[in-house]
């Protein structure tokens, strides 16, 4: 069973955890990390908490985090995963944006969990009205994101249709979202999350949408 094999891998590399490799931070996390998704496919969401709360209480894992952006990446954006199943939506974006901050170590305009991370926001917002237009925002940057990275038909097809659904709900036309995508695409710095309320406003008005 896939799980009880990642509960050995764990269990070696935890007798390591002294170790100066490197890279045992990151196999510990993905190992844990691994566990969680499998409990979430399997939807046994409670067990996938117990799993994220045993990795927080490995030896030293804060400190470790702080040279592994990857493997912190990671396991804040498993956290996400799990807030989003309990329905807890707004503790869920923060963990998600806390993943895109340490993204930041890399170029997130081509990257794909950049964009999935985006695409996991946009579905959290949508849960809360007030936030559907912030959630639009974060759909269409996904979308320009999969736009440029080969093989992602399949997320492009479905961020379209994502897109178009939430904008006729906000009573938008194809017209202006289309517009709001293109003036969006122009603005590299929209990718730094910081700035995504600013960079709405400034489109809303703009395009005379408020």
């Amino acid at each position: 069973m896939a799980l009880d094999s990642l509960d050995e891998a764990l269990k070696i590399r935890q007798k390591l955890r002294d170790d100066e490799d490197e890279n045992l931070t990151s196999h510990i996390i993905n190992t844990h990390s691994n566990k969680i998704r499998i409990y979430l496919e399997l939807d046994l969401v409670e067990e996938a908490n117990k799993e994220y709360l045993s990795c927080m209480e490995e030896p030293n894992i804060q400190e470790r985090l702080k040279t592994s952006p990857g493997a912190n990446r990671r396991i804040l954006s498993d956290y996400g995963d799990i807030l989003a199943r309990e329905k807890k939506y707004k503790e869920a974006v923060e963990q998600y944006q806390k993943a895109l901050d340490v993204r930041k170590y890399v170029r997130v305009e081509d990257d794909r969990i950049a964009a999935s991370t985006y695409r996991k926001i946009a579905e959290c917002l949508a849960h809360d009205n007030d936030q559907r237009e912030e959630a639009l925002e974060y759909y269409i940057q996904s979308l320009l994101v999969y736009r440029i990275l080969p093989r992602a038909e399949k997320e492009i097809s479905q961020l379209e249709a994502k897109i178009e659904e939430l904008s006729t709900a906000l009573g938008y036309t194809q017209v202006s979202i289309e517009q709001r995508i293109e003036a969006q695409r122009n603005v590299k710095s929209f990718r730094l999350d910081s700035k995504i309320q600013e960079r709405e406003d400034e489109l809303i008005q703009y395009f005379g949408l408020a």
